[in-house]
This record gives C-alpha cells, sequence and structure tokens, in this order.
C-alpha cells in the first residue's frame, strides 16, 4: 500500500506540470509517510522518476537515494536501484 501511495504522489506531481527530480522525492516521502519499507520508498521513487522521463541511471539513482534514507543498507539500496532500472529499461526499451 505504501508504494502505491508514494507512486500516486509521484504522479500527482507530474500531472502539476512538476519535474522528474520532484516527483521522485514527493514518491519516497509519501511511501515512508504511509509506513513503507525502504524498498517500497526506493521503488516508488524509481517508478516517479521512470514516469517522469527518466533514464534508467536516473531512476536507479532515485530508488537508491530514497532506499538510503528510509534506512536501507548499501546493499539494499543497490538493489533497489538494479530493479528501478530494469523496470525503467522493460517500460522503455
Amino acid at each position: 500500500m505504501a508504494e502505491i501511495a508514494g507512486e500516486a504522489a509521484g504522479a500527482a506531481v507530474l500531472s502539476r506540470g512538476g519535474s522528474k527530480e520532484e516527483a521522485s522525492r514527493e514518491a519516497g516521502a509519501a511511501a515512508r509517510t504511509a509506513g513503507g519499507s525502504a524498498a517500497a520508498q526506493g521503488a516508488a521513487a524509481g517508478a516517479a522518476m521512470e514516469r517522469g522521463g527518466g533514464s534508467a541511471d536516473e531512476s536507479g539513482a532515485a530508488a537508491a537515494e530514497a532506499a538510503r534514507a528510509g534506512g536501507a543498507s548499501a546493499s539494499e539500496a543497490q538493489a533497489a536501484a538494479g530493479k528501478a532500472a530494469g523496470a525503467t529499461v522493460v517500460a522503455h526499451g
């Protein structure tokens, strides 16, 4: 549920013309506020970056940053980055 809340918050930022970076930050924060794990925060942030037109590298970096902010270890943040980057590649080819 927290990941969905984060993704919705990121989509709201994008719909009002906000930047992909702002959407990513808001998505991670909303997932955190909703009680989401570090992984959920990273997933939401990465998804928002991807939806805003971010590259695989940008999505991965956003996911890692949000996961670390949520208390993830370095290896957990790396895993979040890999998942977000992979999802971006799948979505955009």
